[in-house]
């Protein structure tokens, strides 16, 4: 159980106007002196959920609600409710109404989940999927109509918890010690519990079959370390940089979105563990919190990498980029491995609370997903030529991920704005029957060797992410020319499971696994880590390339 949470089903709130009427905490007249407060309703997947007191220098801005004047005229809750249709829908967003009738079109997920919550208080449905900012950044100042009147608010009605809400509120009500947790397996497990149905499906899923999701991880059962001995104790040093950038060991957390389904203060959490444990954060184009939040959770001279899916409107992508580089990240992950939504069928087949139709829509349900439906603002027609729009908006190293050809390595490298590819299959999330990260970082040891040298001449970076378990996997990628190794899942089960705790727990586990790795090698410095070091098992049958990667 969460140490700075009250866990509670929010129906079982008895607090007059609970939904909304806290929202008046963040008024001038109500804030404690020196303290300003901001209490804020979440949902945890599967209707757990937690009630938040969050002193402002934790989180900073979520809702920009200290610009308000306490002066502000309030809106009955009967007058938002008035409001239902197709052709003119408000709904309240922590406290605040909005008219969002102009924007059920533009809604990537769909008109339906909108307007089933036409005229009504939305937060609980908004909260765990969107950055607070959304709306503001989405609708014109004149779509937000004013605070709605707490004192109309009708006292929510207590309702049985579902099946699934029961599970999962026992299994945080015996959550073990995280000093039991000694592998990321161990944390994977015990997220299964703790998360709902729809949580674990949007993290877990996999495309079709699921065999590149599975080969991702079994392809490092495919090759074996060669220790070296009697070369004393080595005092192992992990340290390294990336896109040079000084890291504490060379593994970073990928981009993994929708964090707040697993904790409600989502990718903070992340942002503080990596900060507080040395590692490099990918931060994802779908996060749940927003820049300016994960920003300000950031420790001093923490590095960031902001990863973009590019927008079918490129003047919101360009927007996008110039704002990332003035906050201060530090590098652009370009996920290029989308040009089609990848059939997520454990996703698509969890039934979503609230994704169902509503009345004035022609729309059938489709059972597309968390993942499809906040998806739908990415442009699939992407190009090579799709680089230089990214660089002719920022300054910012580049990394092209979702590389999974010997052939697209070589033409991302002819690219001098380029600083590196990320062998990638979306972790398995998007087409079925792909060669695992390892097994092409492997071809590329064995075709292409220049690409992969330590040599200062040598400014192309390659990294892969997918199927990584243990720290003796990122050895494995390091000896074969790796300059780091990206996990995703494994940080959102973390999350999960302990918050902030979770993620420091994680990079301590694959640190300590990482440094025995490498003192029974014989070696105490990353750049002493070698190809002759690891080899493919011939002897199970994997010596041979495949066709395809001998180019």
């Amino acid at each position: 159980m969460f140490s700075s949470l009250r866990f509670c089903s929010l129906r079982r709130l008895q607090v007059r106007s609970s939904k909304v009427g806290l929202i008046r905490l963040a008024s001038a007249s109500l804030q404690p002196r020196g303290l300003p407060l901001l209490w804020s309703t979440v949902a945890l997947g599967g209707g757990v959920c937690a009630v938040t007191l969050v002193a402002q220098q934790s989180i900073r801005e979520p809702v920009h609600l200290e610009s308000h004047s306490t002066a502000e005229a309030l809106i009955p809750f009967d007058e938002v409710s008035k409001h239902n249709t197709r052709d003119d829908c408000w709904v309240i967003i922590q406290g605040r109404v909005y008219d969002v009738t102009d924007f059920l079109d533009l809604h990537p997920g769909g008109t339906a989940v909108i307007l089933k919550l036409a005229g009504k208080d939305a937060t609980k449905i908004f909260m765990p999927i969107h950055p607070p900012t959304a709306l503001q950044d989405q609708l014109k100042p004149s779509q937000y109509l004013g605070l709605v009147d707490p004192a109309t608010v009708p006292i929510p009605t207590k309702e049985e918890l579902t099946d699934d809400e029961l599970r999962v509120q026992k299994a945080r009500e015996n959550m073990p010690p995280i000093t039991s947790i000694l592998t990321l397996q161990d944390m994977e497990d015990l997220a299964q519990k703790v998360l709902s149905e729809t949580a674990w499906a949007y993290y877990r899923s996999d495309a079709d079959s699921g065999q590149t999701y599975k080969n991702n991880e079994a392809a490092f059962s495919r090759y074996y370390f060669n220790p070296r001995v009697l070369r004393g104790a080595p005092v192992v040093d992990t340290s390294s940089t990336m896109l040079g950038l000084p890291t504490s060991i060379p593994f970073y957390i990928s981009p993994a979105a929708m964090a707040k389904l697993g904790h409600p203060l989502g990718e903070v959490n992340m942002v503080r563990g990596a900060g507080h444990t040395g590692i490099i954060q990918g931060v994802s184009a779908n996060a749940s919190c927003s820049l300016e939040e994960m920003v300000a959770a950031r420790v001093p001279g923490q590095p960031l990498i902001y990863q973009i899916y590019l927008n079918k409107d490129r003047q919101a992508s360009a927007t996008l980029l110039r704002k990332v580089e003035r906050l201060g990240f530090d590098g652009i992950i370009f996920t290029v491995d989308v040009p089609h939504a990848g059939n997520r069928l454990l996703d698509q087949r969890t039934t979503v609370p609230d994704l169902t139709d509503a009345p004035g829509t022609s729309r059938s349900r489709t059972g597309k997903g968390i993942a499809q439906s906040i998806s739908g603002y990415q442009d699939r027609n992407m190009t090579w030529d799709d680089i230089h729009f990214i660089t002719n908006q920022t300054s910012l190293p580049l990394l092209i991920k979702g590389i999974q050809t010997i052939e697209d390595v070589l033409i991302a490298s002819t690219y001098p704005s380029v600083r590196g590819v990320i062998l990638s299959n979306h972790g398995g999330r998007q087409l079925d029957y792909v060669s695992s990260p390892l097994d092409l970082l492997y071809a590329l040891s064995q075709t292409h060797p220049h690409l992969l040298s330590s040599s200062t001449a040598n400014k192309f970076e390659v990294y892969i992410d997918g199927g990584v378990k243990s720290g003796g996997d990122i050895v494995k990628a390091l000896c074969l020319g790796a300059k780091g190794v990206g996990l995703g899942r494994a940080f959102l089960y973390a999350n999960a499971c302990y918050g902030e705790e979770g993620v420091r727990r994680c990079v301590n586990i694959l640190k300590g696994e990482f440094g025995s790795v490498m003192a029974h090698l014989g070696v105490s410095r990353i750049e002493d880590l070698k190809p002759e070091m690891v080899e493919r098992a011939w002897w199970l049958g994997c010596g041979q390339l495949g066709s395809g990667m001998q180019r």
